[in-house]
């Protein structure tokens, strides 16, 4: 009897031992080596995991072993279901498929399943866009396509004050294309979520809106800037032999797309270079290339802009503009900030300038009138405007050296010295040891907030003058009455409308001079006078003409002369 009892007790204690141990099913044979539970690779079949229908990733469902209710789910309850593996059927939320409680959420068990985490996500967009032009944001969650199912999003943005969000309600896709108006700082915001997600996950950027004219100061840096082209001629001369690009924009060339190209420099390190298309004329925009850079250098990229430029500013009665705008992160002094750098590029109706050659390559451009003038000169067909009657609006005002406020205004008249004094307005000599205001050649120059171009013109240098005069004379081609005569012969002293030509496109008329003592306006229609920005001592150094060729010449400051203005670029 105790030999029986000893017996069942020794199989029992073994039994027990191998339950505890390692186990086999569907075989009396022992486990694979390290295996706990070995399912026997000869009897085919699966491992049939429980069937349930998860309300959600966050629940282990009521019914579960010790789950009544889910007053039950404690957290110790959760932490030691930890690994547990079940087979959701699909029916209420989550998808169909394997999940894994990890202690706090049902995770779908699928290879490299990269879950939606507030780190991974990224808001991308434009830092900086015109009033009213579209921008677009788009969201990127960094999750798999499975961990990413039934993501949705919610977007807000601010109005001008940048402080209140406000709900796009029919926004729901994982971009949004929205604009801000007017000028200002304005925040937008995306809230994503997904099965996984117990509360939304958000994600801000920000967006400067700019207004047509100059960028606000703090987003601009000396450093980098953007050249090119930024005024277009609709119609205008173009002579056959010509292909600079000044004179390529300034035909029909848009018909077919006018495409030109643009540079960004730069004397300090960038990244995240973004050119802006600004719409309107520009139809497209070819983003460089390198989008970083070290040190200085430049890039390039391409503008196109819209086929029918030319109707739309002869319809406009006006010049069309768009702000060119070039976003980037510039690393002065190892910070990096958020810049902007800007082109005004503007299209219109043959008023861009009248350019002269200063080399066989290059050119000067001038305004295509006197200062103060009413009307320009910029075609051979135009002098045949000019008559006794309306020869004085070509002429325009006269000006003392180094002086930026008129010293006479053109009545139409000579007569009357109107108030004329010997002493000279705004006037300041510029300092000897001063070599800003010097040019080339080491003269004094007319002091910059003394300059009465408009704002980005200025006046020429003497030398500017000198080289115009010898690269662009074209054999001294003078006009009485629209005719042209060559030579030094044929200048009639005594018709008013006479004018000189310099080059292809710079016409000069003879406006004469006003005496630095009477006051009195003299040698009109006989002589031009155009002030340089250069003086040696005490005399102005300007560009003279009557009947035989243009020459540098002197005058005492006081003298009220001519003005021409050029590009200040």
């Amino acid at each position: 009897m105790k030999k029986r009892i000893l017996v069942v007790l020794s199989i029992a204690l073994t039994l027990s031992a191998n339950l505890r141990a390692q186990v086999t099913i569907g075989e009396l044979a022992e486990p694979a080596k390290g295996a706990l539970l070995d399912l026997n690779k000869a009897v085919k079949g699966g491992l049939a995991l429980s069937n349930v229908d998860l309300p959600d990733f966050h629940t282990i469902p009521n019914g579960f072993p010790a789950i009544a209710s889910q007053a039950n789910v404690t957290t110790s309850v959760k932490t030691g279901f930890k690994g547990a593996l079940v087979y959701n059927t699909g029916v209420t939320s989550p998808p169909a498929g394997i999940y894994v409680w990890n202690g706090t959420n049902w995770t779908p068990v699928k290879e490299n399943c990269t879950p939606l985490t507030a780190a991974n996500l990224t808001l991308t967009g434009l830092p900086f866009a015109k009033v009213g032009a579209d921008v677009t944001f788009a969201i990127s969650t960094g999750a798999s396509a499975f961990c990413s199912q039934g993501e949705s999003y919610r977007w807000y943005k601010t109005g001008a004050d940048n402080s209140t969000y406000t709900l796009i309600p029919d926004e729901t896709a994982s971009s949004l294309t929205t604009s801000f108006s007017p000028a200002g700082t304005y925040k937008v915001k995306v809230e994503v979520t997904n099965r996984y997600t117990v509360a939304p996950l958000e994600k801000e950027a920000t967006v400067i809106i700019i207004a047509d004219g100059v960028p606000p100061a703090p987003y601009l840096d000396a450093n980098y800037a953007v050249t090119g082209d930024f005024c277009y001629d609709v119609k205008g001369p173009k002579p056959s032999s010509q292909t600079q690009a000044f004179y390529d924009s300034r035909t029909d060339g848009f018909a077919g797309g006018l495409t030109k190209t643009y540079t960004f420099t730069y004397t300090n390190d960038f990244s995240d270079l973004t050119v802006l298309n600004p719409g309107g004329i520009v139809a497209s925009v070819t983003q460089p290339a390198v989008t970083s850079g070290s040190g200085s250098g430049s890039v390039t990229f391409e503008v196109t802009f819209v086929s029918d430029v030319k109707s739309r500013v002869l319809t406009n009665n006006g010049p069309i503009q768009v702000e060119l705008l070039v976003s980037y992160i510039s690393y002065k002094n190892n910070v990096g900030d958020t810049k902007v750098a800007y082109k005004n590029i503007k299209v219109q109706d043959a008023v861009c300038g009248c350019p002269a050659k200063i080399s066989a390559t290059q050119w000067l451009t001038f305004q295509c009138h006197n200062l103060g003038a009413d009307y320009d000169i910029r075609s051979d067909a135009d002098l045949a405007n000019i008559n006794a009657t309306n020869f004085w609006e070509y002429h325009g005002d006269w000006y003392r050296w180094g002086a930026k406020t008129v010293s006479l205004v053109n009545t139409g008249t000579n007569d009357g010295a109107q108030g004329w004094t010997t002493t000279m307005p705004d006037y300041q000599e510029p300092s000897e040891d001063d070599t800003s205001q010097k040019d080339v050649d080491g003269n004094n120059l007319w002091k910059a907030e003394n300059n009465p171009c408009p704002s980005g013109w200025r006046l020429p240098t003497a030398t500017e003058w000198a080289t115009v005069i010898d690269v662009s004379n074209n054999a001294q081609k003078h006009y009485v009455d629209g005719v042209a005569i060559i030579g030094s012969t044929g200048w009639d002293l005594d018709d008013i409308n006479n004018v000189l030509k310099l080059g292809d496109y710079l016409y000069l008329p003879a406006a004469g001079a006003r005496d630095k003592s009477s006051g009195q306006l003299t040698y009109r229609g006989h002589s031009g006078y155009y002030w340089s920005s250069s003086e040696n001592g005490s005399v102005g150094l300007n560009m003279d003409f009557k009947h035989d060729a243009p020459f540098m010449g002197i005058q005492v400051r006081p003298y009220g002369l001519s003005v021409r203005c050029v590009l200040a670029e």
